[in-house]
């Protein structure tokens, strides 16, 4: 307790930036620094292994590929990337404890929001992230959800995206898109169809 401040923590970090309007700058440099690392990573061969183990480990194993080597990596490239997203929290909350950094609700946040946001997509995490901070923000004036009540709506919301598409905000944008130019080729279609007659 004398070093780490024991179940209290560390208090009076000091701060690079202060104020609500500077640390959002700086939270989406960081966000947009991060998910260009991520999506470079990913159009490598690198990223392609990542993509082959995840969908079926055994055939990478058969092709002479150490896939614990690569798992390995992977996991390091995770951690990497959420302690940087740590230090930031930390930063901006001036503060570090067990009951700001493990609290249950902050780790059902992360992973809520990956779910809905979309798995296995970088975008689709950065969606889902953003709706789930606007949506807790939005509910906080309202006494009625001032407690866990706010946890138990945004769940029944989320559970009610991922049933209407597995794929999250992201599939449901890439069906929006899909419909669209469905939509404008067929127009284009039956504008030249027209034309020739």
């Amino acid at each position: 307790a004398d070093i780490t401040g024991g179940t209290k923590g560390i208090p009076g970090l000091p701060l690079i930036v202060t104020g609500a309007e500077p640390n959002f700058y700086l939270s989406l440099a960081l966000m947009l620094g991060i998910g260009f690392a991520l999506w470079y990573i990913g159009r490598t061969d690198l990223g392609r292994i990542f993509n082959a183990i995840r969908m079926d480990e055994d055939i990478i194993a058969t092709a002479g590929l150490n896939t614990f080597k690569y798992k390995l990596l992977a996991f390091t490239f995770s951690a990497l990337f959420a302690s940087v997203g740590a230090v930031f929290y930390t930063h901006y909350i001036g503060s570090v404890s067990p009951s700001s950094v493990f609290a249950v609700t902050f780790l059902i946040n992360i992973i809520v929001a990956a779910l809905i946001g979309g798995q296995n997509t970088i975008l689709g995490s950065i969606m889902g992230a953003y709706f789930i901070t606007y949506l807790l923000e939005y509910l906080r004036p309202f006494e009625i959800f001032a407690g866990p009540q706010r946890y138990l709506l945004y769940g029944c919301i989320a559970l009610g995206i991922y049933i209407y598409n597995t794929r999250g905000f992201y599939g449901i944008a890439q069906d929006i898109a899909k419909a669209i130019r469905k939509r404008r080729g067929t127009s284009e279609q039956y504008g030249q169809v027209t034309g020739s007659t």
